[in-house]
């Protein structure tokens, strides 16, 4: 998962674009705890796609990882978690 500040970086130094969007805008104080959120979010999804295959996903996530997975995407104001898979 690439942080802020990385995106940023790239966005500029590639495109000479500087994205303005609600996530790129969010204060200082607010963008690590949300690089976090979504690392986490983007390891469960990696997880629970390794899991499929084998039905196994209640095991490896535990009970509530769905739960997890979906109380952080609300948080972060994601719609679409299919952004966060590799």
């Amino acid at each position: 998962m690439v942080t802020s500040p990385a995106r940023r970086e790239m966005l500029q130094s590639r495109w000479r674009f500087t994205c303005a969007c609600k996530l790129c805008s969010r204060p200082q104080r607010e963008v690590a705890p949300s690089d976090k959120r979504r690392a986490e979010m983007s390891a469960a999804i990696a997880l629970l796609l390794a899991c499929e295959a084998t039905g196994s996903d209640k095991v490896a996530v535990g009970e509530d990882g769905w739960q997890r997975l979906d109380a952080l995407a609300v948080r972060e104001g994601v719609n679409d978690l299919k952004l966060f898979q590799a």
